[in-house]
């Protein structure tokens, strides 16, 4: 693509024994970050894996010249929330992509269209607020999001985006 997001994008995943899922997804996700932005990192945060999972994403993030991969281990088993956070709280993006799992249950365009919604100030199907000042893109498949200052609002199910304006969109399966 000649024409990449000039926007700093980040990339936060959660990890908790996903080796056998977790080679193929941060591809997916590295892949598209290469293709659409000229600035990009991937943070995964290790939630006290007890399998191979550290390995792979070393071995994959080594293999990136254009997107930073970074690992955050937790000390212990802390959970989503918790540890989710750890990775906001490190990530620089201007906007910041959050996948709570490692399951690829999505088509990869579905990653820029709801960046590309964001962008746009689409806000027909959901509620507003801010992000101090980031967007984040949000890969939903638990009940509830948490936004920069942990304030609950609901998700159905699949990807949410926030804007830097504050302004709010979803998709939504």
């Amino acid at each position: 693509m000649a024409n990449k997001e000039k926007n700093f994008a980040s990339a936060v995943i959660y990890v908790h024994n996903a080796e056998n899922r977790i080679g193929q997804f941060l591809r997916l996700v590295m892949e598209v970050l290469e293709e659409n932005f000229e600035y990009a990192e991937i943070i995964c945060v290790n939630d006290s894996s007890e399998d191979g999972s550290l390995d792979v994403i070393r071995k994959i993030g080594q293999s990136s010249a254009a997107v930073s991969v970074s690992v955050v281990n937790m000390s212990c088993f802390h959970g989503l929330e918790v540890a989710m956070n750890a990775g906001v709280d490190l990530s620089i993006g201007d906007y910041v992509f959050e996948f709570d799992n490692t399951v690829a249950d999505f088509d990869r365009s579905e990653i820029m269209a709801v960046y590309r919604r964001a962008l746009g100030g689409d806000t027909t199907s959901s509620a507003l607020f801010r992000t101090a000042g980031r967007g984040c893109l949000r890969n939903c498949s638990i009940a509830y999001l948490t936004d920069l200052r942990t304030r609950r609002i609901g998700c159905t199910r699949r990807v949410s985006a926030y804007s830097a304006d504050g302004s709010s969109t979803a998709s939504t399966r």
